[in-house]
């Protein structure tokens, strides 16, 4: 369904600064860390996948659920809708080599890794 060439994959983690410790993402990192790649998280024993497209698209699947909604860069913050809120969540991302974790304002996170 969705799938990222192992090259586009292995390019992106090595045009990314290596950090020894996670590190908080400016808008501009945000954006070229989603754009085109898919990322992997297990939630409640099950597999989930989010795909960022460049053009806002995002798609999400985690089983039968699948839902399509939008994203973009506010500053620093990675933002999203899910329809059919209009309600838009924005994040703080942080990247620890292959991982991103997404950061809400209440401290919850999301961690996600970027699938090879």
């Amino acid at each position: 369904m969705l799938k990222i060439s192992i090259l586009g994959a292995a390019l992106v983690l090595a045009s990314q600064p290596t950090y020894s410790e996670p590190v908080k993402l400016t808008g501009a990192q945000i954006t070229k860390a989603l754009s085109e790649h898919v990322f992997i998280s297990e939630r409640d024993g099950q597999q989930a996948v989010q795909l960022f497209k460049s053009n806002g698209a995002t798609f999400y699947s985690a089983g039968p659920a699948q839902q399509q909604g939008t994203w973009q860069v506010k500053g620093d913050k990675y933002c999203s809708v899910w329809p059919p809120s209009e309600n838009v969540a924005c994040y703080d991302v942080v990247a620890d080599g292959p991982m991103i974790r997404f950061v809400s304002d209440s401290g919850k996170t999301s961690d996600w890794k970027l699938q090879q």
